[in-house]
């Protein structure tokens, strides 16, 4: 039998398998699409999932859910096992042709989402593209780094030098005190993004959010002593736009304010929600699921001598950020530690 044969056949029974679902009575009751949309549909997934009754079976179990939503842990069950059946089927018969990947499976299942009368954003609370780029390129808000240079940089110049145990907590603080905030470092950076491009149209100019990158502040001067980072930066913000909003005509300032306060009822959340770094990774052989955790149940890790420890995120048993102290007690603990023991912390 030939590879095409092969991947005929896989298609066929695909097709079959998913058009004895969609002609049961669940499937019409369930779905609005119209007898001649079905089957042009079950066509369509049946060439780009070629991986015989697995479809019809996932099909099946979602008519069988109840209501239109569907859980986010639910879809990614099902793609996984798509794309493990579709990649077994290659395998098999060493197809060599064009094969869409991860973005055709996820297509694939948005399609049976629609067959069967469930709602795709349901299953995909932070979007098809959000869901993609976690899925199919492993990307997520939990991969990045800080540099060091700036902080030894200005010890250096001010003649300062830390042990290994003040260098340490700095480093903790540093993480505790960005933590904290963070949600409302995330609803400045989407505010200061959103409204100078929203007030760009309004003015048509091209260089409002530009030179805000020039003056943004990245720490606080002496007027920000009462501020956080977060407030400090939304005043200064504020201050950066005043002589625009200013300028403008009364109804283009209205027009203006009313758009982007609609803008922060409906997509801030989700933004925030989407870039949050409160989660751990629950991985699977294709890829992993963000769960996210509260803020009490952060952790900061550390490496020392070879051996892994965490500190809280908050002072035990309260929402309150870490204590200076009682990281620092802590963390002398762990530097003075012989290697391969573990302090009781």
């Amino acid at each position: 039998m030939s590879r095409l044969s092969d991947r005929d056949r896989a298609t066929k029974e695909t097709a079959e398998s998913l058009q004895k679902v969609a002609k049961s009575l669940d499937l019409q009751r369930l779905t609005q699409l119209s007898l001649p949309e079905v089957e042009a549909v079950v066509d369509l997934v049946a060439k780009i999932i070629p991986a015989g009754n697995v479809p019809g079976m996932i099909l099946s179990g979602l008519t069988r859910i109840s209501g239109e939503n569907v859980q986010p842990q639910k879809a990614r069950q099902d793609i996984n096992i798509l794309f493990n059946e579709v990649s077994i089927f290659l395998e098999q018969i060493k197809y060599g042709a064009f094969f869409a990947g991860p973005a055709g499976i996820i297509w694939g299942y948005q399609n049976l989402l629609w067959l069967a009368g469930k709602d795709p954003e349901s299953a995909f609370p932070e979007g098809i593209w959000q869901f993609y780029v976690d899925y199919a390129l492993r990307e997520d808000t939990a991969r990045h780094a800080n540099e060091t240079h700036g902080f030894d940089t200005v010890l250096h110049q001010n003649k300062i030098r830390l042990s290994e145990v003040d260098r340490l907590t700095a480093w903790v603080m540093a993480s505790v005190m960005a933590l904290h905030p963070y949600y409302s470092l995330l609803t400045s950076e989407w505010y200061e993004r959103t409204a100078s491009w929203l007030l760009q149209e309004a003015t048509n100019t091209t260089d409002i959010y530009a030179n805000w990158e020039k003056q943004k502040p990245f720490t606080r001067d002496a007027d920000g002593a009462s501020y956080d980072y977060p407030a400090y930066r939304r005043l200064k913000f504020a201050q950066y736009l005043k002589p625009i909003t200013d300028s403008m005509p009364h109804s283009r300032y209205t027009e203006w304010d009313n758009q982007l306060n609609e803008l922060i009822a409906n997509t801030l959340p989700a933004y925030q929600k989407q870039m949050s770094i409160l989660a751990y990774l629950e991985t699977s052989p294709f890829g992993e699921t963000r769960v996210p955790i509260s803020l009490k149940q952060a952790r900061i890790g550390i490496i020392h001598n070879g051996s892994y420890f965490q500190l809280p995120v908050c002072e035990p048993g309260t929402s309150r950020p870490l204590d200076v102290r009682t990281a620092r007690v802590q963390i002398a603990k762990i530097v003075s530690a012989p290697k391969g023991k573990f302090p009781s912390l």
